[in-house]
C-alpha cells in the first residue's frame, strides 16, 4: 500500500469515527424526560387535553403525555336500588347511556355542548344549571419524588406554573366547544 493511500484510509476513516461520534453524543446529550400527566376522561372529552399538551409542548419545548382514567366509583351504600346504572365510564358515554334509557346524569357544560353539538344527546334537556351551586373545580397537583422516587417533578412543577399561569391559563379560556367556552380558568382566584 502506498503512503498516499495510507493517509488516505487513516483520513476516511478518521472522518467516519468522527461523524459517528458526534451523532452518537447528539443522541445521549440532554434530552428532556417526557412529563406523564393524569386526568379525568371528562376533561379528554372535550379536546382541552390535547390542546395543552400541544400548547405546552410548543411554548416550552418540554414533551408531555396524557393518561387518561375515571374519576373512580360511585359511594353504593349511598345510591342503592334498581334504578341506578354506573357505566364505569367517562361522561360523554354516561350521557349516552342516559339518552338510551331516558334517565339523568350529572354532567360538565363542556361535555354536555360537545355532545349536543354532536347530536349525541337525545330527547335529553338541562334540568338544573346553577353555576353556583354546581361548581367542578379541575386542579394540577405535582407529585412530588420524595413520596413517588421515579416522579418527574421537576417536569410537574414546570407543567403546574406553566398551566396557573398566564399562559397556560389563557389556552383554557380560550378553548370553546360548539362555540362556548368549556372551562374558565380560576388560578390565582382565592374565591374559586
Amino acid at each position: 500500500m502506498t503512503t498516499r493511500l495510507k493517509w488516505m484510509t487513516v483520513a476516511i476513516g478518521t472522518a467516519v469515527i468522527a461523524s459517528t461520534l458526534a451523532l452518537w453524543f447528539l443522541w445521549l446529550g440532554p434530552q428532556h424526560r417526557v412529563l406523564i400527566v393524569g386526568s379525568t376522561t371528562t376533561t379528554q372529552d372535550t379536546g382541552l387535553l390535547d390542546v395543552l399538551q400541544g400548547e405546552y409542548t410548543r411554548q416550552t419545548g418540554r414533551p408531555l403525555r396524557i393518561v387518561v382514567a375515571g374519576t373512580g366509583a360511585i359511594n353504593a351504600s349511598l345510591l342503592r336500588g334498581s334504578w341506578y346504572k354506573e357505566t364505569g365510564s367517562g361522561q360523554a358515554n354516561t350521557l349516552r347511556v342516559a339518552a338510551q334509557f331516558a334517565g339523568y346524569a350529572l354532567t360538565d357544560e363542556a361535555t354536555w355542548n360537545l355532545l349536543q353539538w354532536q347530536g349525541l344527546t337525545g330527547n335529553l334537556t338541562v334540568v338544573v344549571r346553577d353555576s353556583a351551586r354546581m361548581k367542578n373545580p379541575y386542579g394540577v397537583i405535582p407529585i412530588k419524588a420524595a413520596v413517588h422516587p421515579k416522579a418527574y417533578e421537576e417536569g410537574a412543577l414546570a407543567f403546574a406554573a406553566w398551566l396557573t399561569g398566564a399562559a397556560g391559563q389563557a389556552v383554557v379560556a380560550n378553548f370553546q366547544v360548539a362555540g362556548k367556552p368549556a372551562f374558565y380558568p380560576d388560578a390565582g382566584d382565592p374565591n374559586a
